[in-house]
């Protein structure tokens, strides 16, 4: 498909200026936008002169649209950046360009469950931990600081699961 010239459609040369640019494009505005342009084909006028603006005010995009122009052979088709569309075009919210490609959201969910699992066990073995050398201090020494502190932090986490399991 053969570009349109933005050019000629904003009436200006190729070599004019951003402020040539702004003017021609109010006045196309002007002229061609929907409420005072009564065709069938407004809608569609108004958003070439749209197009032609964005891509010639734009120094990379107006040094690409006149490589394009001068080679068109040259340059392999691309998928238009939705970025680059105008908001009314009705295939603008569902171009790939739009929507890239996200992560599955189960797969971060199952990693974010493996990482707590990871560290509720972690917790577990340290607090048996502490409960196994708090025996051992109450046996030998007689204290039970050790022992009440770990058999403690193992209850309230345990209550913490059944909390959280009757919520689910």
């Amino acid at each position: 498909m053969a570009l349109p010239d933005y050019y000629k459609i904003l009436k200006i040369s190729p070599n004019a200026s951003a402020d040539e640019i702004k003017k021609a494009y109010k006045e196309q505005a002007l002229k061609y936008h929907p409420d005072v342009f009564h065709h069938e084909k407004a809608i569609e006028t108004f958003q070439l002169v749209n197009t032609a603006y964005r891509t010639l005010i734009d120094p990379a995009l107006r040094k690409r649209y006149d490589f394009q122009m001068k080679y068109p052979d040259s340059v392999a088709t691309q998928v238009s950046d939705a970025r680059n569309r105008h908001p009314a075009d009705r295939d603008y919210y569902y171009r790939k360009a739009y929507h890239p490609k996200q992560a599955s959201p189960s797969k971060s969910i199952f990693n974010f469950r493996k990482i707590n699992t990871f560290f509720f066990i972690s917790i577990l073995a340290i607090l048996a931990v502490g409960i196994v050398f708090g025996t051992i201090d109450l046996i030998t020494n007689f204290r039970y600081g050790g022992l009440l502190f770990s058999v403690l932090a193992l209850v309230i986490i345990w209550r913490g699961m059944s909390i959280i399991k009757r919520e689910k």
